[in-house]
């Protein structure tokens, strides 16, 4: 599932605001970038360099975990519908394993 944004922390502020307004549009356009279309992006200057490499991580850790979670409502809503139609309940990693167009056949 496409994410349909992202989260920003307040407790990037303070190394936020030692940047100028120039670089903060420029980092602001990339974590943008990066979270919608995976851009990396290659700063020259050294300030950005260093603020892109403490928000990177934390990027993709939340990324991940949005993806468990879309992960586990989609495993929970097909466990629901097996049970509706009076079918046992499959274990996740037989589900994971599953082709998703398949998954969706069965119960749609």
């Amino acid at each position: 599932m496409e994410r349909p944004g992202m989260m920003i922390y307040f407790d990037v502020l303070d190394a936020l605001e030692t940047l100028s307004m120039p670089d903060r549009g420029q980092l602001f356009t990339a974590i943008l970038a990066y979270g919608s279309r995976g851009t990396v992006p290659n700063f020259r200057s050294t300030a950005l360099k260093l603020a892109w490499s403490m928000l990177q991580g934390r990027l993709d850790r939340d990324k991940e975990s949005y993806l468990k979670v879309c992960e586990q409502r989609e495993y929970a809503a097909f466990c629901k519908k097996r049970q509706q139609a009076g079918d046992p309940k499959l274990p996740f990693d037989l589900w994971k394993r599953m082709d998703p167009a398949a998954r969706k056949e069965m119960y749609q």
